[in-house]
Parts: structure tokens; C-alpha cells; sequence
């Protein structure tokens, strides 16, 4: 299996996770990721979100399948603009908001660099969900096991709304893009714009780490070589490519290798986001995780949340 976090084999990702290892920045001791995804909040949702859908029903397409379309999801009838086609992911029958969108992309590289696993607890910040619809202005903090790659448990932090507004990081938090993340290290910063290259910081503090980085792993050289060839650019020495992730998945297929991002892995990654749906629903509430059972230990009304009853005709056996 292949999860689908396309920039997880792309070379700016598996270069920030390797000097992360590396310890560029030391050991990390607390992480961000942000995104404003607007489209869920434009078109049939210009005006300010509704708690329900309108009572309404409009014609089915003739290319769409509506019945199919709805999955297990309970009967509705069609609305123009309402689901299909991108405007499903706001709506608890459909999707997970925003954090379900961009999490898993968002959060990827600082699991895999990391090797996080499940979170200890979650809590949300923000005010709860509507009745049908997902509040376009979370915050979330995770706290998780600590590894060898961090100072003790790390507390990963995730908006909605953009970059958190900060004076406590070396760069302007309100030019950064409308997705990325920031991980906090001992000895340094590293920016991380989605799916663009790496940005360490402060660059004169960790300039040497950053060259060592290049000189031991990515060039795979020693130093005295290192220097004779300092002026071309460590992408033109380096070993790292870009890995074509649809690739391998049919390579590993064929018996050719395996996937980078198998169930092993997703299914953590995966789990950690999706948490995002039921959490909101009590914010400032500490939500303790036992990824043994797969229960929220101190809150058992959050637990009802964990599967959903699917509609007449889709059930499967101990699913829903």
C-alpha cells in the first residue's frame, strides 16, 4: 500500500526529514503546521457557515451516480455546490474539514522525521463544530511520546487560520505562505514550506551544521573533496532524487521494493489527523488517546464518535 501524501518521495521533503536527523537544529522540541484551504468557505459557502443544509433539492447531473456518491454516508438529496465536487470535505458525513484535507500532507514529514506514533492526548482551542459542518478556525495541540530525535514528549500544534503569530521565531510569521510548518529545535528553526525546499534558520547559527549535513550525507564525501568542489551547488554532487511516488507503489507491486509510506506508517499518521473531527467537538478539553484500544480514556462520550452507523445497503460486518 501507498498513502497518498504525494511529497512524501520528493526531495525537498526526504531532505528536511534527513537533517532533521542529522540534527541540524538539534533535537526538536515542539512543531507547527498551518493551512487556509479558502474554497471550502467560497461559492456555496460565500456567506458565513450555516450549522444545516438548505431545504432544498436540485436535479442530479446525468453523469453522477448519486446513490454511489453518498457511499455510507446517510440520504440526502442532491444540492448543487453543497458536496459535489470539492465542497464534500466540510461536512462530518464526508470529510474532516480542513486538518482532514492538508493534515496528513502537513504533519508527514514531522512523523516521518521524527518517527512519531500515536499521540498521548489532543486538545482543541477553538470554538466546537456546527451540528453538520466543520468551524473553518481550528487550533489543535498534540502531545506525543517523546524519541531520539526530540528533547522529551513534543507537542505538535496545528491552525487553520495560517501561521501562528509569533515574535518567538527568526522570520516574519505574517509574510509566510498560506500553508507550512515550523519546527523548533535546540539549536535552530526549520521552515518547511509545503512541498518547497527547506529553510534553516538562524542562518548564521546553523550555517556549519547545515554544511556538515551536506558534507556527510547528502554529498557522501569527505571534507578535503568537499572543499576542492565547495562552488558547485551540493544538488549536482548529492545523492538524493526525486523518488516518482505513484511509482513506487507499482514498483513494490512487482516485487521491486516497497513503499515509503505503507499501512505501518499511514495508519499512525492517518489516526493522528483524523482525531481532528472528534476532538473539536470539546474544546479545552484534554482528550487522553490509548492507541491499544483505540478509545479516548477520560472522556467516553468522545468515544461514540470513533464509527458511525452506515446506511441500509452498505453495511459491512464489523464496520458500522
Amino acid at each position: 500500500t501507498q498513502m497518498g501524501v504525494q511529497t512524501h518521495s520528493g526531495i525537498h521533503y526526504r531532505r528536511a526529514a534527513a537533517m532533521l536527523q542529522f540534527g541540524v537544529i538539534g533535537k526538536i522540541k515542539e512543531a507547527h503546521s498551518w493551512d487556509i484551504v479558502r474554497y471550502y468557505y467560497t461559492g456555496a459557502f460565500s456567506d458565513p457557515p450555516t450549522e444545516r443544509r438548505p431545504d432544498r433539492a436540485d436535479a442530479v447531473p446525468d453523469y453522477l451516480d448519486w446513490d454511489l456518491w453518498l457511499g455510507v454516508a446517510p440520504e440526502r438529496p442532491y444540492i448543487e455546490d453543497y458536496y459535489h465536487t470539492r465542497w464534500w470535505r466540510r461536512w462530518h458525513d464526508f470529510g474532516g474539514g480542513a486538518q482532514g484535507d492538508m493534515g496528513g500532507h502537513m504533519l508527514d514529514v514531522v512523523f516521518d522525521a521524527l518517527e512519531l506514533t500515536a499521540p498521548k492526548w489532543i486538545t482543541s482551542f477553538r470554538s466546537p463544530p456546527f451540528e453538520e459542518t466543520f468551524s473553518p478556525n481550528n487550533k489543535l495541540q498534540y502531545r506525543f511520546p517523546g524519541t531520539k530525535y526530540t528533547t522529551g514528549d513534543i507537542d505538535y500544534f496545528w491552525y487553520d487560520t495560517g501561521p501562528v503569530d509569533t515574535d518567538d521565531w527568526p522570520i516574519n510569521t505574517k509574510k509566510l505562505p498560506g500553508d507550512g510548518s515550523m519546527l523548533v529545535g535546540e539549536k535552530g528553526y526549520m521552515y518547511l514550506p509545503h512541498g518547497k525546499p527547506a529553510v534553516v534558520l538562524p542562518q548564521e547559527d546553523t550555517r556549519e551544521a547545515v554544511k556538515r549535513f551536506e558534507r556527510e550525507v547528502e554529498l557522501g564525501i569527505d571534507a578535503k573533496y568537499y572543499e576542492q568542489f565547495g562552488k558547485l551547488k551540493p544538488m549536482q554532487l548529492g545523492h538524493m532524487t526525486d523518488l516518482a511516488h505513484y511509482h513506487e507503489f507499482v514498483d513494490a507491486c512487482l516485487g521491486k521494493g516497497k513503499t515509503s509510506t505503507p499501512f505501518a506508517y499511514a495508519g499512525n499518521l492517518t489516526e493522528s489527523v483524523l482525531m481532528n473531527t472528534i476532538v473539536n467537538r470539546f474544546p479545552g478539553e484534554k482528550l487522553v488517546w490509548d492507541a491499544k484500544t483505540l478509545q479516548f480514556n477520560n472522556k467516553p462520550e468522545a468515544n461514540q464518535y470513533l464509527r458511525r452507523d452506515y446506511r441500509e445497503g452498505w453495511r459491512v460486518e464489523g464496520l458500522g
